[in-house]
């Protein structure tokens, strides 16, 4: 049974090469988060970090209907924060 490119729809004869390629991505991870600031700094970023966490509402968090709250919490706590779709 010959197979057909989907890509341009060229028929490819039974017994003829087809190829399929497979492209794999990794991120090389160096162990090192560049937060930047004194380790005073990220400790305070951290702490407004849990406690915006511990004041948001679990039902506007972020993956939710609504992400205002959680994100304006976080803001207000002075940390850059981009809720995921």
């Amino acid at each position: 049974m010959a197979k057909v490119c989907v890509k341009c729809g060229k028929v490819m004869p039974d017994g003829h090469p087809a190829y399929e390629i497979r492209i794999q991505v990794a991120a090389d991870f160096d162990g090192v988060l560049a937060e930047g600031g004194s380790p005073a700094e990220v400790e305070s970023k951290l702490q407004a970090l849990v406690n915006a966490m511990e004041l948001a509402d679990p039902r506007n968090l972020p993956g939710t209907c609504s992400t205002r709250s959680a994100t304006s919490s976080a803001a207000s706590a002075g940390i850059g924060f981009s809720p995921t779709p």
